[in-house]
């Protein structure tokens, strides 16, 4: 904080002691506005930092649906896929049936399983990498909140 004077005319009619009040005075004066500015900042700041908490609430919340749908709709692909691959192995008994015709329909239902195994496997990682995800990162998005918000 500045060092106060007080101008010499001023001091010659207020007498030293008088000065030293009102130097005082000033300085408290000063301190009080200072206290007071500090507070009205921190109010804003905070009621800031309680709307940026809300906003990331909201935000979160709506990435957190987005990422529940996808994996609702990840079950849901994983089902057909499931369902096709019974009627796959439907297919393949049928074929076990039609004994003279194996060799030739040997090769597409080959073909059909390696489509659908990928798919599983495609699927199964976006699964895991969304699962993995959500885990690793809700711990780190809570400790960032907490951290900013004492």
């Amino acid at each position: 904080m500045a060092l106060l004077t007080i101008p010499e005319s001023l001091r010659q009619k207020l007498g030293d002691a008088a000065s030293q009040d009102l130097a005082e005075l000033i300085r408290i004066s000063q301190e009080n506005q200072r206290s007071i500015i500090l507070e009205l900042v921190e109010d804003r700041f905070a009621l800031r930092l309680k709307e940026m908490e809300s906003r990331l609430n909201e935000r979160m919340d709506a990435r957190f649906l987005d990422v529940q749908k996808q994996f609702d709709e990840i079950q849901k692909q994983f089902g057909e896929v499931q369902k096709q691959f019974g009627e796959v192995q439907k297919q393949f008994g049928e074929i076990q049936k039609q004994f003279g015709e194996i060799p030739k329909q040997f090769g597409e239902v080959q073909k059909q399983i390696t489509g659908v195994h990928g798919a599983i496997a495609a699927q199964t990682r976006w699964l895991l990498i969304l699962a993995l995800g959500a885990i690793t990162l809700y711990p780190l998005i809570t400790r960032l909140i907490d951290r900013l918000l004492p």
